[in-house]
């Protein structure tokens, strides 16, 4: 009986064995298939040639992922570029400079390079996920930031007066707007970053500054940048207005206005001749009488 015992163990483990081994290889084929990008009915194909004997479906592993190691041996360039293309895109998503990452300007073509890319990206990927409350709001903000800006830079534009149906409203409402959720973000930003340098000991980095430094840098940029705006938009005004020079300014000034004047029409009034016969001889007396007045003077002198 311990005889038959131990030779039923001796099964049971070594079944259990293969079956572990099996699903090793089968995690081994679907890594070519995916690196390889096998199509899905060749795959599938392939599941449904191999659900028998567990001897059978090992030796038919063995043999698929001997063959596909060859192609892939083959390909090994083409590959690598594939995975350097996606490692630029990880580091992207994650604000790193990709050329401060492992292996990205490894210009070696060897199976052992292809592994290590591909621990690489696993890597990114994996901190892209354990990051991404942070990192999406990281990008919000810097979103946010640029729509208030342009909404500041079209209502001190101008053309800010010609809108009209109370479009002026609708833009104050939308830059308030703005505001808020930029100090919630921030808010959110800080308490963020306060957690992960409790968790990893490390400051959260973003594009190679802590949030702090990159808070203060954007609203810097964004500062400098308006300040640029209203300096382009005064040189042009004053481009628009030719200047005088001190000579025509003082030729200006001096210079009488002959424009011709309008004038004022009586209406319903009337006229009187002889008023106006007397009017003009007391004003010939009086013109006449200023010569005498003159010669008096004189003889006096």
């Amino acid at each position: 009986m311990k005889d038959l015992e131990k030779i039923q163990n001796k099964l049971v483990h070594s079944k259990k064995c293969m079956l572990e081994k099996i699903n090793e290889k089968w995690a081994k084929l679907e890594r070519l298939w995916t690196v390889l990008e096998v199509n899905v009915a060749e795959r599938s194909n392939f599941l449904d040639a191999n659900q028998g004997q567990p001897k059978e479906v090992l030796k038919s592993l063995d043999k698929e992922i001997q063959r596909l190691d060859h192609i892939k041996k083959n390909k090994n360039k083409v590959f690598i570029e594939k995975y350097r293309t996606e490692l630029q895109a990880l580091c992207d998503e994650c604000h790193c400079d990709v050329n401060t990452t492992k292996y990205f300007n490894a210009y070696r073509y060897t199976e052992d390079y292809l592994e290590l890319f591909n621990m690489e990206i696993q890597r990114w990927k994996k901190y892209r996920h354990e990051n991404k409350a942070i990192l999406k709001l990281l990008d919000e903000y810097n979103t946010v930031w640029k729509k208030l800006d342009e909404l500041e830079e079209a209502a001190a534009g101008p053309n800010r007066f010609h809108n009209r149906g109370g479009k002026l409203l609708l833009e104050e409402k939308e830059r308030n707007k703005f505001k808020r959720r930029i100090q919630e973000i921030q808010e959110s930003l800080i308490s963020l970053a306060e957690k992960y340098r409790e968790k990893t000991g490390h400051e959260f980095m973003t594009w190679g500054k802590t949030v702090d430094q990159f808070i203060d840098t954007l609203v810097q940029e964004i500062e400098k940048e308006k300040k640029q705006t209203l300096s382009a938009r005064k040189q042009q005004r004053d481009q628009l207005t030719p200047d005088r020079s001190p000579s025509q300014l003082a030729l200006a000034r001096k210079t009488p206005d002959r424009s011709p004047k309008k004038k004022k029409k009586k209406n319903n009034m009337t006229i009187n001749v002889n008023d106006n016969e007397e009017s003009d001889d007391e004003n010939e007396s009086e013109i006449a009488g200023q010569p005498e007045e003159d010669e008096d003077e004189e003889d006096k002198d």
